[in-house]
């Protein structure tokens, strides 16, 4: 089975082209340092959910 790349990149040279473009303008996301992580766990407002995803439960 081909993968979607590689089908775009066969049938539709020029909108493979393009969304490759669009992706390397993307800023990678960043990385959080260990440290940065506890500070967000300190206050009840971030929660450690299903599967260990960080998420906000509560604004400050």
């Amino acid at each position: 089975m081909a993968k979607i790349g590689q089908i775009l990149r066969d049938k539709q040279p020029k909108v493979y082209h393009e969304l490759m473009r669009k992706a390397q303008k993307k800023k990678p996301a960043k990385d959080y340092s260990l440290g940065e992580i506890e500070d967000l766990m300190r206050g009840n407002a971030y929660v450690r959910g299903r599967g260990g995803a960080v998420r906000q439960v509560r604004y400050k």
